[in-house]
């Protein structure tokens, strides 16, 4: 029985037992290499758990931005509506007072003179004779510089609990200058921060410019209004966004980030405590020892049993038995024939020259991006529809190859500005198009700023090369052949009023 095992010094090995022993020596550097792994997946968990801090800090101020937004918005529209411009405070008052009641962050709505006389407020019945308090410095740059300004957080007074000020220069005719001041609820900031849904052993606040606390995750009803911690302080003071060791409010060590509120002085500040980010960083540690020690036992009861295997043949090779085919020759055929095929069917669906789908898988994606949207409540879809300009004569001048170089540079402008969700394609020629989806009330400005940005890209081409963009929205459930004529009608206008543009197709009749 020659080929039953392998004598190794006098010692008598199966070719299950030299399998075994492979696999054992086989390990001893991928041990060495995990030991390597792991180091670096405590350095990477680590630094993972500081980008999510830093990515979610920096979200959680813009979304606290677009609600101290929806009041300035508030603002502005009262102080343009006709009644304002006119000097028609009656009027005013009862525009404000519908708006004050519709609207259940609002506490009050107030106009101010300059001296501090207030002209009238949603608190009070039109006529009630006013009282006159001087403005905040704060506020009198409302009048004197014509901007608007936040307040910190203060007290109401009575029992109208804590407020944000939101004030809005208001001009009428003849060019007096007032204050509109609308009154924010600070339980509609403490709702916005809630909203994001934190990990629970995070700390998150919201901070106003004299470093108050306006909104807190945790332990909130004891900190609002308090001043935070002389570290944060200094902080806040230097500008210092990037990840730092602090001791929070409640004594606790944390890994904390900071972002800066868009067009204010406040401030989002969320800290991790350190020791749990530790715990986080090795807990998978722990399973991968474990899926570690199993892949090891069945890669040695694997070697053993296709040891036994392969001695079981060498035995009937000895004694002349049938072996049976292997099919490994077969498996490679059909692996080949498969990766042909992706390929092919890749090919038919893509642009050959820029990688993009083509109109057939546009349409695809698209209808499925618009079946999607319209699952979400107030959701919409855009269309995009890119034409350039200057490009047959800068293929004519250039020669084809930097025509279609053009034309990948277009595409990857394309693919730089637009979601993994979103869809783009190469109609033919020099015509592209991309449909995205977002929520009803954002969509026409994220739509415009794509548009802009695919414009001004195009533009740093050179060789006078550009392009124009036609613009069409419409809620999700839309005829998508009818939204991309309305982007394409779009673009056509674009390029009468001057190419290179965004032209924004007006809403549908319908």
């Amino acid at each position: 029985m020659i080929f039953s095992g392998v004598r190794w010094h006098g010692l008598k090995l199966s070719f299950g037992n030299w399998l075994t022993l492979i696999s054992l020596l086989s390990l001893l550097p991928m041990l060495a290499f995990s030991v390597f792994v792991v180091q670096r997946m405590l350095a990477s968990n680590e630094a993972g758990e500081i980008a999510t801090l830093t990515r979610r800090t920096a979200l959680a101020a813009e979304a606290i931005g677009r609600e101290l937004d929806h009041a300035r918005i508030t603002a502005r529209v009262i102080a343009l509506s006709s009644v304002a411009v006119r000097g028609d405070f009656q009027g005013l008052h009862a525009l404000a007072s519908r708006v004050a009641a519709s609207d259940p962050t609002i506490q009050v709505i107030a106009l101010m003179q300059r001296d501090g006389q207030r002209v009238l407020s949603t608190a009070y019945p039109w006529g009630t004779p006013g009282t006159t308090q001087p403005l905040s410095a704060n506020e009198a740059r409302v009048i004197d510089e014509d901007v608007g300004v936040v307040s910190p957080i203060v007290p109401l007074g009575g029992d109208g609990g804590l407020v944000v000020g939101i004030a809005q220069p208001l001009q009428v005719e003849g060019g007096a200058r007032y204050s509109l001041r609308i009154a924010i609820l600070q339980p509609s900031l403490s709702a916005a921060l809630a909203s994001l849904r934190w990990p629970t052993d995070w700390t998150v606040a919201i901070i106003d410019q004299r470093m108050n606390i306006v909104a807190r995750s945790r332990d909130e009803a004891r900190r609002v209004g308090q001043a935070v911690t002389e570290d944060l302080q200094a902080r806040i003071r230097g500008g210092h966004t990037e990840p730092f060791s602090a001791v929070n409010k409640d004594g606790m060590r944390t890994l904390a980030a900071l972002a800066r509120i868009p067009d204010s002085d406040w401030w989002v500040a969320a800290g991790l405590p350190e020791a749990d980010l530790e715990a986080r960083a090795r807990e998978p540690l722990v399973w991968m020892s474990g899926i570690g020690l199993l892949l090891v036992t069945l890669g040695v009861v694997s070697a053993s049993l296709l040891g036994r295997e392969l001695t079981r043949q060498v035995r009937r090779a000895a004694h002349g038995e049938a072996l049976g085919d292997l099919a490994v020759h077969e498996l490679r055929h059909f692996e080949a024939r498969t990766r042909h095929s992706a390929a092919a069917l890749h090919d038919a669906r893509h642009d050959a020259l820029t990688g993009l789908p083509s109109r057939a898988l546009f349409i695809e994606q698209a209808d499925a991006l618009n079946q999607n949207a319209r699952t979400r409540p107030h959701w919409g879809l855009a269309a995009l529809f890119i034409d350039l300009d200057g490009f047959k004569q800068a293929n004519d001048r250039l020669g084809h190859d930097a025509g279609d170089r053009i034309l990948v540079d277009v595409a990857d402008a394309l693919r730089q500005h637009t979601r993994a969700e979103d869809c783009a394609a190469r109609l033919g020629g020099d015509e592209f198009v991309v449909a995205l989806a977002a929520p009803s009330d954002h969509l026409q400005r994220i739509s415009e700023g794509v548009a802009a940005r695919i414009v001004r890209d195009v533009a740093a081409l050179g060789d006078g090369l550009g392009c124009s963009i036609g613009v069409a929205t419409a809620p999700a459930g839309v005829d998508l052949k009818a939204l991309l004529e309305r982007a394409d009608r779009a673009m056509l206008s674009a390029k009468r009023d001057g190419k290179n543009r965004v032209g924004i197709a007006p809403e549908r009749s319908d």
